[in-house]
């Protein structure tokens, strides 16, 4: 297996369709949860559903590190502060009181250093965002909760209620503002400066969406100029930020039908796609359904309906499929259930297709500094461009 080269290249769809798998980490036992890198893009901090975190080091020989969580479990990963040395995960409580707690650990001397009690689940994924420049922490959990953490303080600065199961939010890249959706096919703009005064600006996406889709991400693109929105449908779609008019949309390939008459399969699996490379779709299609039943628990566990305003979370099992974003802004990529990473241009036009995981990619990182991709399903695997 060739050696990751930490190296910036310049992309466009030439090198964007010669990324390949250099580095796969198989020996995994279970799937992977969440992962990030930190902002000098020379690590990678991977969650497991094995109850551990993994921490990969490329400057280091490619250097592997796992350090288990195997009492309270670990969800939602996030790199703390510059030093790279204190992470901020979701895990379990084993107290009656409290259903998770934020955990604050110091994977150099692998202890916690402390523990906040949250009332609700932590969501999974994206429940939890990092400002380093204000040394700030934005919480959602499923009791329709969004709470934002200063570093040092064990209490929330503010706790913004709503009745809805999974609230989203984020930072922009500067940190003066953040947004947040309650599930109302809307994102509220909060100045940083002024969180306690509530939203300054109220963006309505109902044009854009059916009656069913809720907003289950969003991302500011590098330069502040677009969000990236994501929904319980899987559709993505771009807005300008400054005035929330829509941009473009990324649609992944059109399925065509697929019949085989030597065998018997599930009609929801029978398809495959223009561009797909894979020569074991079916298999893969199988390993995905193996591979998913504990993200499709949850799915069934955390979405169940308590009220009205939550309907149309009932009996929601598809797997959320985040994107990334390249740091240059370029390029959106993201992961589907056709088991490839799917890349399209600021523009929305469809670029290529990268296949070789066993099982859908639920996780994709594009590294803030070079040009490496991280990919996950039950594997982790690491992308590079062949030139």
């Amino acid at each position: 297996m060739e050696t990751i080269a930490y190296k910036k290249i310049k992309l466009n769809d030439d090198i964007i369709k010669k990324f390949e798998i250099l580095r796969v980490f198989k020996y995994r036992q279970a799937i992977t949860k969440n992962m990030v890198w930190n902002d000098t893009g020379d690590t990678l901090l991977t969650s497991s559903a094995n109850d551990s975190i993994t921490i990969y080091n490329l400057l280091k020989k490619n250097s592997i590190k796992t350090l288990q969580s195997k009492n309270c479990g670990v969800d939602v990963v996030r790199f703390l502060n510059n030093n790279d040395d204190v992470v901020v995960c979701s895990t379990n409580s084993n107290n009656t009181e409290y259903k998770q707690f934020l955990r604050f650990w110091n994977i150099k001397e692998n202890k916690y250093i402390k523990s906040l009690p949250q009332m609700g689940n932590i969501c999974k994924k994206n429940g939890i965002s990092i400002n380093k420049n204000k040394k700030l922490i934005l919480v959602n959990s499923d009791d329709g909760h969004v709470k934002l953490y200063y570093f040092n303080c064990d209490y929330p600065l503010i706790v913004y209620i709503s009745d809805f199961k999974r609230p989203v939010s984020a930072f922009d890249h500067e940190g003066n503002v953040f947004i947040a959706s309650y599930g109302k096919k809307k994102i509220h703009f909060y100045d940083l400066l002024m969180y306690d005064r509530g939203e300054y600006n109220v963006v309505s996406l109902q044009n854009y969406m059916d009656s069913e889709e809720f907003i289950t991400n969003f991302s500011f693109t590098p330069n502040n100029k677009y969000i990236i929105v994501s929904t319980n449908k899987n559709n993505h779609f771009s807005i300008y930020s400054n005035s929330g008019q829509y941009k473009c949309s990324y649609k992944y390939p059109q399925p065509l039908n697929y019949t085989d008459t030597g065998t018997t399969q599930n009609k929801s699996n029978s398809y495959i796609y223009k561009e797909g490379k894979n020569k074991n779709f079916e298999k893969e299609m199988f390993d995905r359904n193996r591979h998913h039943k504990d993200d499709r628990q949850y799915q069934d566990d955390n979405f169940t309906n308590h009220n009205k305003s939550n309907k149309i979370l009932q009996n929601k099992t598809s797997p959320i499929f985040i994107p990334t974003i390249t740091p240059d802004g370029q390029y959106v990529m993201c992961g589907w259930e056709d088991c490839g990473v799917h890349i399209w241009n600021e523009n929305g036009n469809h670029v290529t297709t990268l296949y070789d995981h066993a099982g859908p990619p639920d996780n994709v990182t594009f590294n803030p500094k070079c040009s490496i991709l991280a990919s996950s399903c039950l594997n982790v695997a690491l992308w590079q461009p062949v030139i």
